[in-house]
């Protein structure tokens, strides 16, 4: 066969709705706090064991990439003492950046086995680099590639289409970024320790999106049907939010959606909109919403629908969308934890609009399932 045998193809223990990704972005605001409330203390040590290390790298695979990219901008630092990045597990491996032993990973894999993002940390720890695992399962091959792991959320994603551990593995990862900032860079605990306190009080406001955004996104879903093309477009901290996104539409209803950096899609990728499109901006209030304005301006006059995920009364946004899914106003680099959940709602009802069974990607036909030998083995993801 050129590869190993696969399993049998997985059956599917719900046919309809409410799946279980449907539960597990329910379950998103009490995978938060639970992640918030045991890993705040660990990330404390963890930031502090990577004292040394002024150069810090997030990786990741997938989901687990996009969640390495949010924590990135948690990093983020006016010292000169420290650097970071956020760089493709993949890529980490086969084109760098350098790593020595000035420098430290945190690789996230939901499952614990991602092949690639743990050669990634075996191949940062033989460079000197520390490794930093995160992981929703204890006892997997992450933890032999690195010196520390923290184990996210409240338990493992029942779907295949991943939600809740998005938000956990990001979390995770960024209550480790703010304290290597205070033990690395030299900053100020007090300024990291306000960012916490807002990162406190998101839950509620999640269960908040989760109450008024599902009605609006089970009726949007039905609209996708009759789309040829959808885009979902952010920028800043909320460029994962858009891939991710994206990513959600592919898994589960199988379309070729592009999601995109704001201003990248307005360098040539909006001449295919027209009366056919459905195009997403998130438009949070920060140092992107007034180009977000001028390409909802721009999209409306080709004939696109227009959605955007905006905070709430922001009326600059709705005088110009044709839907606005609307979220509490927070700052800028903790809106991604708001602004995913809408996307998610649409991207579940979206699946279960056109027949889709979301908890399973593609994998109940016999095709996909046989095409996924060549791309994981068994037990490489």
């Amino acid at each position: 066969m050129g590869a190993a045998a696969l399993p049998a193809v997985p059956s599917a223990d719900r046919t309809s709705h409410p799946y279980h990704t449907y539960d597990m972005i329910r379950e998103i605001p009490a995978t938060f706090r639970e992640t918030f409330r045991r890993l705040t203390a660990p990330a404390a040590e963890t930031g502090a064991f990577l004292r040394d290390r002024p150069f810090l790298v997030f990786t990741g695979c997938g989901t687990a990439s996009y969640a390495a990219r949010l924590a990135g901008h948690f990093a983020s630092s006016p010292s000169d003492r420290v650097r970071s990045a956020e760089v493709d597990a993949f890529e980490l491996s086969n084109y760098g950046p350098r790593l020595d032993r000035s420098s430290a990973v945190i690789g996230i894999s939901h499952s614990g086995i991602t092949k690639t993002t743990v050669d990634a940390l075996r191949d940062a720890r033989a460079r000197g680099a520390r490794t930093v695992g995160i992981t929703h399962f204890p006892g997997r091959p992450i933890a032999e590639a690195s010196d520390t792991v923290l184990v996210a959320g409240n338990g493992p994603d029942l779907s295949r289409c991943h939600t809740k551990c998005y938000v956990a593995g990001a979390l995770a990862s960024a209550l480790v970024a703010l304290e290597w900032r205070v033990a690395a860079g030299g900053e100020p605990r007090a300024t990291v320790d306000m960012l916490r306190e807002k990162l406190a009080a998101v839950p509620a406001l999640m269960d908040r999106v989760l109450r008024t955004a599902e009605g609006p996104c089970e009726d949007l879903a039905s609209d996708l049907l009759a789309r040829r093309s959808v885009g979902i477009l952010g920028a800043g901290p909320n460029l994962p939010t858009a891939l991710e996104a994206a990513l959600k539409l592919r898994e589960s209803s199988f379309l070729p959606v592009q999601g995109m950096e704001l201003e990248d899609f307005l360098h040539g990728s909006w001449q295919p909109l027209d009366g056919e499109s459905l195009v997403f901006v998130i438009a949070t209030k920060g140092r992107a919403h007034a180009r977000a304005l001028d390409l909802m301006r721009a999209a409306r006059v080709v004939g696109a629908r227009v959605v955007a995920v905006a905070e709430e009364g922001d009326r600059e946004v709705a005088d110009r969308v044709d839907t606005v899914l609307e979220v509490p106003a927070v700052d800028e680099l903790l809106s991604p934890f708001l602004n995913i959940i809408p996307l998610y709602l649409f991207a579940y009802y979206s699946s279960v609009e056109r027949g889709h069974n979301p908890d399973c990607l593609r994998y109940l036909d016999p095709t996909y399932w046989e095409a996924r030998r060549f791309i994981f083995p068994p037990g490489t993801h």
